[in-house]
Formats: structure tokens, C-alpha cells, sequence
């Protein structure tokens, strides 16, 4: 629908005041109606859905179940995580005590795992450290483009650059990501989305992601996700046309228009059932 009005109505010296004060207050009241009508796109308007940090997220991957419970600072910042991988519970604590620098540590019982990660000035991982006394080589690292999404993955080894993975971003949505060998692309994987008047991803859950992680996304420590929600992505495989891939999505949302699950089926080139059965649930901090 094309949300651009235009009316021209001559008031002549004929017509009363009055008259003249309802044409224009009829006009002022018709074009409030048009503006509130319009949609951003997608053929109608998009659902006010308040935005809120995720509380917790459930995959069941075919019977096995893994749940992460999310606990963020006063800044929205990511600084715990309690894992359940099947009865399996460990807890991820982030320290950013370090200015530019993030520390994650994963306790297991009494062992306990450290990784260091350099940030950039949104806060945004842009080197995940190999040794955390070296900071300027043998890294891996993350690109963003202007607007805050991961356009690029690469090493860095004995100081020569190797870009692994690039993306793509049209109109606030990651729309293509190219995995590389090389100069050789090996893998890409296109999303589709669903029409911004369905939803939207106001709470940056990990769909499109260049970098994908269950738990570093939803605080944007890999910077932006996708505006919309992935309706299926494809899987193409150069030179193997076999290999083909789709896989679809399918939501439920709450009563505030959020989402609420995700349900994740494959089929290959043939339409064949790929076995693919992954149901993501979760759920909000509210205000």
C-alpha cells in the first residue's frame, strides 16, 4: 500500500468559515488515519512489540535438551549464563573489568576455562584471542560494517589475514553468507524472511547471524540481528548441487507478540524429510 497522500480542495470565498474549519479539520483527521495505517513495508503494519532482554532459551534437538538462563549488568551487558545440556550444568561468568577487553570463564565443577576477547568501542567482540598475552596476532576476528552487523569472519596467523566467511546486509536484514577456501566459495547460505507485518526481532534473537552463539548474541556481543524473522534459509553447496539444503521455520508468539518458539525442519533437494527437528523456546525479562 503506498503510504503517500496528496489532496488539493480549493476553499473558495463562497464557503462560510465554518465551513472552511470542518474541510480542514476533516483533512487533518484523514491524514492521521493514513499515517497510523501505514506499515513499514510487507503489506500492512508492523505489531508494536516491546523490546526485552531474553530471559532464557530452550533447544530440544530431537529429545535432547539444552537450556541457557541469561543474567545481564545495568547495561544490558551479558555477565552470567547457567547451561543445562541434559543434566549436564555449568555456569559462563563475563568479567569486563579490563577496558576493551571481555573475559569468559566457564565453570565445570572445579575446573574452570578461561577465554579472552578483544572489544571495540560499541562493545562488540572483534578478536577472539589464541593466547591471551597476544594481542596483535593469531586471533580469530570479526568485521562490522557501519551499521553495527558482522560482515566479515577471518584468522589472523603469523600475521597474514585469512577471510573464512563474508555477509551480506540489505534493508536491516543479513540476507547471504559466503563461506570461503581461499579464493573458493564452498558454501552459502541465503535467508528468507517473513513480512515485517507478522513480527519482528526486537530482541535480537540468534537467527542470521554471521557469527552464531547462543549465548554471546543476545546481548549484541556479535553485534546486530537480522530486523525481521527467518522464515527458511537454503544451503547451496557449490558444485555439489546434491547437497542442498532448506530449512524452514515455524513460530508461536506471546501475548505480546514475541516470540515464543521456533520450530526447525529440513528438507533436501527432493523435498525429502532431512531428519532436521529442533524447537527453540524462550522466554523475557519484562520491565
Amino acid at each position: 500500500m503506498l503510504c503517500t497522500f496528496y489532496s488539493k480542495i480549493n476553499l473558495t470565498t463562497k464557503q462560510s468559515n465554518y465551513e472552511k474549519k470542518l474541510i480542514r479539520l476533516s483533512m487533518a483527521l484523514f491524514m492521521a488515519m493514513a499515517v497510523l495505517s501505514c506499515g513499514d513495508d510487507d503489506g500492512g503494519g508492523a505489531p508494536v512489540i516491546p523490546p526485552a532482554l531474553i530471559k532464557s532459551l530452550s533447544i530440544n534437538d530431537d529429545g535432547s535438551v539444552t537450556t541457557w538462563e541469561f543474567t545481564y549488568d545495568d547495561e544490558d551487558r551479558l555477565v552470567s549464563v547457567d547451561v543445562d545440556e541434559d543434566g549436564f550444568i555449568y555456569t559462563i561468568e563475563y568479567d569486563y573489568s579490563v577496558s576493551g577487553k571481555l573475559t569468559e570463564t566457564e565453570i565445570v565443577g572445579s575446573d574452570e576455562y578461561e577465554s579472552v576477547f578483544i572489544l571495540d568501542s560499541e562493545g562488540r567482540i572483534v578478536k577472539a584471542l589464541w593466547d591471551p598475552s597476544v594481542e596483535d596476532d593469531n586471533y580469530d576476528g570479526y568485521e562490522y560494517d557501519d551499521d553495527g552487523y558482522m560482515i566479515r569472519r577471518f584468522y589472523k596467523e603469523d600475521g597474514v589475514e585469512v577471510t573464512t566467511e563474508t555477509a551480506e546486509v540489505d534493508d536491516e536484514n543479513i540476507t547471504v553468507h559466503t563461506r570461503l577456501d581461499g579464493s573458493n566459495v564452498v558454501r552459502t547460505k541465503t535467508f528468507t524472511y517473513l513480512p515485517s507485518a507478522t513480527a519482528l526481532n526486537v530482541s535480537n534473537l540468534p537467527q542470521a547471524n554471521l557469527r552464531n552463539s547462543e549465548r554471546r548474541t543476545v546481548s549484541g556481543l556479535y553485534g546486530k540481528g537480522s530486523k525481521k524473522l527467518v522464515d527458511f534459509l537454503e544451503l547451496d553447496y557449490p558444485g555439489f548441487p546434491d547437497e542442498y539444503v532448506k530449512n524452514s521455520n515455524a513460530y508461536t508468539f506471546d501475548d505480546n507478540n514475541r516470540v515464543l518458539t521456533i520450530t526447525r525442519t529440513g528438507v533436501d533437494k527432493d523435498g525429502n524429510d532431512t531428519g532436521l527437528n529442533e524447537v527453540f523456546t524462550y522466554t523475557y525479562y519484562e520491565e
